[in-house]
């Protein structure tokens, strides 16, 4: 034989409008809010106070040993440290794979041509049988693999990391493969390095002739905020120029950067300094980058006259009054490597302060 138990059960809006009262330890439940309460056999539904429970967690008088997870396993168990750091260690790296028509490599040589078809990786690869042309692929990560073709044609290749020895790989196969691992190197430290390739013009005695075919590169563990970094270097080495990230709101550049069209930089040779003669053109002794020039009349006079130029022949007034007042303060905006020019009539220079 089988029980039932039911217990009194209505919406919310209609217990409160009948105001019923619960026997003593009889149970109502809101079918509407999932909430019950306990009568005491003389209070009415409305002033009775719903049911609630105190959830106590357990204390823990000692270090507790976490269960040990899989590989894998999502659960919400507790882990200890040691697998959370196992558990990332052993992740796979981040990989980002780069077509070989992508900036980061550089083909020299002149006689590496592009074939665009099926079935290479992107439909693209470099190819070319002459020795010594060379391909150079900067990136930021830890490992780096070559993609491109084995088959009966192929010739040999080295391959160089940041300048270190050149390991020679032969592409030669007797079955052709067109997205072929051509060569991987070791693990590197985390940043920047420099993969030189170079077609070496020698083949096996099987191969047909001299090829090498490139069709992508595969960089390793390059995730993170670092791989935003910029780097720039001569192609046979470890750049020389980076600029990255390092702090927070914080890029720090190594190296100079210079601006082409007024000759500045971003670093000064030394302390800029300007002692010119009143009436002759001068220069900043750095003249590397802009700066601001503060001019302070000393002796009040008539006709004074600020110009600035990119030659001694300065052409630009910047300033003209025909009053000079004693302490008078003339400011000019003077751009890298140009010449300023200040004449009087009765007016004498005092002093001169410069600030980037």
């Amino acid at each position: 034989m089988s029980y039932q138990i039911q217990l009194r059960s209505d919406t919310a809006a209609n217990w409160t409008s009948v105001n019923s009262t619960l026997a003593q330890g009889e149970i109502g439940l809101e079918t509407d809010t999932n909430r019950i309460k306990i009568g005491n056999g003389s209070t009415a539904w409305v002033s009775l106070a719903y049911a609630s429970w105190t959830t106590v967690s357990p204390a823990f008088t000692s270090n507790p040993t976490a269960p040990t997870q899989t590989r894998d396993d999502n659960s919400t168990k507790l882990a200890t440290t040691a697998y959370a750091d196992q558990a990332v260690a052993t992740q796979a790296p981040l990989i980002t794979m780069y077509n070989d028509t992508d900036p980061i490599a550089v083909y020299a040589g002149g006689h590496w041509s592009l074939q665009a078809t099926f079935p290479y990786y992107g439909y693209t690869n470099h190819y070319s049988s002459t020795a010594s042309d060379t391909c150079t692929i900067s990136f930021y990560g830890t490992q780096i693999s070559v993609n491109g073709c084995h088959n009966w044609a192929q010739g040999k290749m080295s391959c160089a990391v940041d300048g270190g020895g050149a390991v020679t790989e032969d592409n030669y196969a007797a079955v052709e493969d067109d997205q072929a691992n051509l060569w991987t190197s070791p693990v590197l430290t985390c940043g920047f390095h420099v993969l030189v390739i170079t077609v070496l013009g020698t083949k096996n005695a099987a191969s047909a002739n001299y090829y090498i075919q490139l069709g992508a590169f595969i960089v390793y563990g390059g995730g993170g905020i670092n791989d935003r970094q910029l780097a720039f270097g001569s192609g046979t080495g470890v750049p020389d120029v980076t600029l990255a990230r390092t702090a927070a709101g914080v890029a720090t550049l190594t190296g100079v950067l210079a601006n082409a069209a007024s000759g500045g930089s971003n670093t000064a040779a030394s302390a800029a300094v300007l002692t010119p003669t009143l009436g002759a053109a001068a220069q900043l002794s750095d003249r590397t980058r802009d700066y601001m020039a503060y001019i302070q009349v000393g002796t009040a006079g008539t006709a004074l006259v600020v110009a600035i130029g990119p030659t001694s022949g300065v052409a630009t007034v910047v300033h003209s009054s025909g009053v000079a007042t004693a302490g008078q303060l003339v400011t000019v905006r003077l751009p890298a490597g140009w010449y300023i020019q200040v004449t009087a009539t009765t007016a004498t220079w005092a002093t001169t302060a410069i600030s980037c």
